[in-house]
């Protein structure tokens, strides 16, 4: 009996068999996996235990995983990309992967033109992907021991750390020096080895107050304002300016209107970090002036990272505003904080947030007395508390 489309069924004594007579499909008309990646831990160098969710925009594909950290997207490429054989402009596919206790990770993967397609198709291996853990916020007590060998709390002790180890694999070693700076907003874009970084002073003129008239969620690129000002491409807005722990600065590229009396919308040359509610106060910054670097990237960043590798910290200081620069960035400025802190007259201080290392050594000292000690993070938890006895 004759089922359709090329297949027949044969019977073979008791039992019946369904041949297909017209032979294999073509490779680009089965569905196959189209990208493929291996998410590991960038301290361990592991696979991610937990399970690895890929995601896309691109219709047609969908997600796949598997153990060991194994996880891609899945379609039939003629489907995806029917002119493959012969484009001039190659298919862009943006991957996004998401892992339980990691930062988020994304690319985009370009599919350039495969003269055999559809008869042959060459899947987009990305390899090894090393994810970065979610930050931590580590809390330091210092105390002292009391003539009865009893702790006390110990305030006005110095804390700060003093040496690091990126790796599992170093805890062997000595800890290498503490060049890193902790971003709280984190990073938007891919920082490449060699950005540099410049404390900026960012002062607005006086003007009169402009707000936004809408909230201006994270990622967005548009903002709107109640005023245009004096505001014009080139400069900065810098969104709740007096919230150090949310303020933030974006390039300013251009407005639908020129106006200096009318509401406006901002387009800005990188993303909203954190959220800002209607009525936010929107100030004009104007751009500051090129200085020469104070540090150097040296480990490339990732958007979302928060702790940042640097060849030297001497010209920072401890609280500050940075620009990025340079290696094709859209200039970013972002608060910039050191590793250290002074404890309260409870003896406690958090410092900043923390990822990317495997293990820190801590120091405290408090006039002749001091302290030191390895301390392995703990990324499970947010936060971690940490004791220090000075002597």
């Amino acid at each position: 009996m004759i089922s359709g489309g090329g297949r027949t069924t044969v019977a073979d004594g008791p039992a019946s068999h369904v041949v297909n007579l017209d032979g294999a499909q073509i490779t680009g008309a089965v569905r196959q996996a189209i990208v493929i990646l291996q998410a590991t831990d960038e301290l361990t160098g592991a696979p991610v235990t937990e399970p690895v969710a890929v995601s896309t925009s691109i219709v047609g594909l969908q997600a796949g995983a598997s153990d060991s950290g194994y996880g891609g997207l899945i379609g039939v490429p003629e489907r995806v990309f029917p002119g493959l054989a012969t484009i001039a402009t190659p298919y862009r596919v943006d991957v996004a992967v998401r892992v339980p206790g990691y930062i988020p990770w994304s690319t985009v993967v370009a599919f350039t033109a495969q003269a055999g397609f559809p008869g042959s198709f060459n899947a987009n291996d990305l390899g090894v992907v090393p994810l970065h853990r979610l930050p931590v916020s580590i809390g330091v007590r210092t105390v002292s021991l009391d003539a009865h060998n009893k702790p006390q709390p110990l305030g006005g002790a110095a804390v700060r750390v003093s040496a690091i180890w990126r790796r599992v694999g170093d805890l062997t070693g000595a800890g290498a020096a503490a060049n890193m700076i902790s971003l709280p907003l984190g990073v938007s874009q891919d920082w490449p080895p060699g950005t540099a970084l410049d404390s900026v002073s960012l002062l607005g003129p006086v003007e009169p107050p402009r707000r936004l008239t809408s909230a201006a969620a994270p990622g967005v690129r548009s903002l709107d304002v109640d005023v245009l000002g004096a505001l014009t491409a080139g400069d900065l807005v810098g969104l709740d300016t007096a919230d150090a722990g949310r303020r933030e600065y974006l390039p300013v590229t251009g407005s639908d209107t020129t106006d200096t009396v009318s509401p406006a919308v901002l387009q800005t040359g990188g993303p909203v970090r954190v959220a800002h509610a209607r009525d936010s106060v929107a100030r004009r910054v104007p751009l500051p002036p090129g200085a020469p670097a104070d540090a150097t990237v040296t480990a490339a960043a990732e958007p979302g990272d928060v702790t940042v590798f640097v060849d030297t910290v001497a010209a920072l200081a401890a609280d500050e505003i940075v620009r990025a620069s340079g290696g094709g960035l859209v200039d970013e400025y972002l608060d910039s904080h050191l590793f250290q802190g002074t404890t309260d007259a409870t003896g406690f201080v958090r410092l900043p947030a923390l990822s990317r290392v495997a293990a820190v050594e801590l120091t405290a000292t408090e006039g002749a007395l001091s302290a030191t000690a390895r301390f392995t993070p703990d990324y499970s938890s947010p936060t971690n508390f940490v004791v220090l006895t000075l002597r």
